[in-house]
């Protein structure tokens, strides 16, 4: 029993440092990005896992999610010859097993902490060396993703991964403030800035204040949220940096902006004078497109990927994507699958352990950030959006174990 489950926790372990690397463009196989690695790696040694595993978790989460991929397998057949469809068809089998797996291996706090704190400390030296080759070989103003051409392509996905990590190890501060804690959420939290991607400021701002908010140890960090407005105020005045400022400088680089028009609301702006998008911006302009077209077929919705067949891209926003595509029942699915983990979730969040309170609020925060990330990704199919509702699975199901079970919480 001690190898097997020795065994289990090193299959996991190595799960999570290969998925570390979700953070690069690169891969060493060809059309295997290093997420559809480590998911094989994975799913190769489940028969042996699953063998000493006699009592498999099933349940009401996992029929939702199932009735979720099924609805979806109908949109796939009905729409298999159309363009973009297999490509994302492709992905769901791969996370919803994912989903499964995850919540019957992962078994004690332990573990899953150890889990997520290799994400943390892995993706340290990979984001150097991004930003490295960024600044000192590209010249670039941001960290590019691609440290081969230096481009700007994938910064949104890097920026919300380095939040991933910077999550879960601003919550682990609680727990541990050495050094060398607080030197990995300050190469993190400056490496996810240096992406010049909003949504990654919002993020990672939203995180600080989530965990005030959150958090029993609220002192703890209502202190680390001065300590960065006084860090903010010092390098602002003493040095003549203004982060926001120059954020937003670069952020107008190449979009025909005035560089020296230093105005807060260009970072939220929904207008624009390009004649492509009606008056708006370009994400904008797809809620006007959705709320026209919408009520053409708003049960079942006009099919998986017919967005981006119909306006030539991709809606950048789940939401919208979700309810363009799959209509009511489709949108209503998504909605109550988020809504059951937060749920179930949240009920549990004070009868965890103290050594592990941390972990739990650590994950509501992260299930707020995942909220906010479907406002500005198409990120539904995405194994990032899986692993994080099964690990807060994961804490419902071991929780239930070490707290009893005078509470249902899948009533």
């Amino acid at each position: 029993m001690i190898n097997t489950i020795s065994y289990n926790n090193l299959v996991l372990y190595i799960f999570a440092f290969i998925l570390t690397f979700f953070v690069t463009t690169k891969t060493f196989i060809p059309n295997a990005g290093f997420s559809i690695i480590a998911i094989v790696w994975l799913f190769y040694n489940c028969p042996l896992l699953f063998n000493f595993n006699k009592e498999l978790i099933f349940n009401r989460k996992f029929i939702i999610i199932l009735i979720f991929f099924l609805y979806l397998s109908i949109h796939y057949f009905f729409n298999f010859d159309s363009r973009h469809v297999d490509d994302t068809y492709i992905k769901f089998p791969f996370v919803f097993v994912l989903y499964f797996v995850l919540v019957n291996l992962i078994k004690n706090y332990n573990l899953l902490s150890k889990m997520v704190l290799i994400h943390c400390f892995v993706v340290i030296p990979i984001v150097l060396f991004m930003a490295y080759r960024s600044y000192y070989h590209f010249n670039n103003l941001w960290l590019s993703p691609d440290w081969e051409t230096g481009t700007r392509f994938g910064k949104n996905t890097v920026g919300m991964f380095l939040v991933f990590c910077f999550t879960y190890l601003y919550g682990y501060l609680q727990k541990n403030k050495l050094f060398l804690t607080i030197l990995g959420l300050l190469i993190i939290g400056a490496c996810a800035l240096y992406t010049i991607s909003r949504g990654t400021l919002i993020s990672i701002t939203g995180t600080v204040l989530l965990f005030i908010i959150v958090s029993k140890r609220k002192k703890l960090y209502i202190k680390s949220l001065a300590t960065i407005i006084f860090s903010f105020f010092i390098l602002n005045y003493s040095f003549g940096f203004n982060f926001l400022n120059t954020f937003i400088d670069i952020k107008n680089i190449g979009h025909h902006q005035s560089v020296d028009n230093k105005k807060l609301s260009n970072l939220f702006n929904i207008y624009s004078d390009s004649p492509h998008w009606g008056g708006y911006t370009q994400r904008a302009s797809h809620y006007v497109s959705v709320a026209k077209k919408f009520p053409d077929r708003p049960l079942f919705g006009h099919g998986m990927e017919s967005f981006r067949r119909d306006h030539g891209t991709l809606a950048h926003n789940d939401y919208l994507t979700v309810i363009y595509e799959y209509g009511i029942i489709g949108i209503f699915l998504f909605l109550y699958i988020l809504f059951i983990h937060f749920r179930d979730l949240f009920r549990l969040r004070k009868r965890i352990l103290d050594d592990y309170r941390w972990l739990a609020e650590a994950q509501i925060v992260q299930l707020f950030i995942l909220l906010f990330t479907f406002l500005i990704m198409t990120s539904y199919t995405s194994p990032i959006t899986w692993y994080t509702l099964a690990l807060s699975a994961v804490v419902v199901e071991i929780g239930k174990e070490y707290s009893g079970s005078e509470i249902r919480f899948d009533q």
